[in-house]
C-alpha cells in the first residue's frame, strides 16, 4: 500500500467523464448542496478572500499570500471549514445519499498498513500493523472493540485530521494553519475521542 495524491487525480477525471461535468460543479450539486456545505469549493470564490485563514511556516513565519486556485484538483484544491466539513463526516457516519455498499466498503479493511511507511513503493514491509488498514477512501484504526474511520490533509502550512467513531457516530474535525499543525492535533484528538489515535504515529 502507498497513499497516492496522484490516484485522486485520476479518480477526478474518471468521474468528469462519466458525468460530463467539471469536479466542483459536479460535487456542488452532488455533495455540497445537499449536506448545505456553503462555504466548501475546489474551485476559489471571492467570499474565501474574508474567511480563509494565512499559512503559517513552521518557524510561525505567515505565508506572503494565499493560495486562489482556480481549477479544481481533487487531491489539493478543496476550500472548506471545520463546520462544513463536519457536515460531511455526519452524513458519511449516517448513510446519507450513500449506498448501504458504499458505506461498507468504506468501512472494510482492503489492506493493512505498514507501520514503518506512509508512501511504499519500493519495498516489501516487514510486518503489517494489526491496528491500521486502509478502506474505500479512509483509514480504518480497530482499537479496544471499537472502530474508527480517519483522514489527514497536509497542504505545506495547511494541515487537518477528521476521525470518527463508528458504533458511537461521534466525530472530531480539527483544522490547523500552521505546517506544525498535527503535533497540535494529536493530543486534541486523543482527548475529543477517548482514545490513541494510532494514525499520528504511521504518519509521523
Amino acid at each position: 500500500f502507498s497513499y497516492s495524491g496522484a490516484g485522486y487525480i485520476y479518480l477526478q477525471r474518471a468521474v468528469e467523464q462519466i458525468t460530463g461535468k467539471p469536479l466542483n460543479e459536479y460535487m456542488t450539486e452532488a455533495v455540497f448542496t445537499p449536506l448545505g456545505m456553503t462555504s466548501s469549493s475546489y474551485v476559489w470564490r471571492p467570499q474565501f478572500d474574508a474567511i480563509t485563514s494565512i499559512g503559517h511556516d513552521e518557524n510561525e513565519t505567515p505565508d506572503k499570500k494565499k493560495w486562489k486556485p482556480d481549477e479544481a484538483g481533487a487531491a489539493s484544491t478543496l476550500n472548506t471549514t471545520a463546520h462544513d466539513y463536519a457536515l460531511f463526516i455526519e452524513a458519511v457516519l449516517n448513510g446519507k445519499g450513500l449506498k448501504p455498499a458504499t458505506i461498507r466498503e468504506m468501512e472494510t479493511p482492503a489492506i493493512a498498513l505498514d507501520p514503518a511507511c506512509r508512501i511504499c513503493t519500493n519495498k516489501q514491509p516487514a510486518q503489517l500493523s494489526t491496528t491500521l488498514f486502509w478502506g474505500l477512501g479512509w483509514g480504518i484504526q480497530r482499537t479496544n472493540n471499537h472502530e474508527y474511520l480517519w483522514h489527514w490533509g497536509d497542504n505545506g502550512s495547511f494541515k487537518a485530521f477528521v476521525m470518527a467513531d463508528l458504533k458511537s457516530k461521534s466525530a472530531v474535525v480539527l483544522f490547523a494553519n500552521s505546517t506544525n499543525g498535527l503535533d497540535l492535533a494529536h493530543p486534541l484528538v486523543n482527548d475529543a475521542m477517548s482514545t490513541d489515535a494510532l494514525a499520528f504515529d504511521w504518519l509521523k
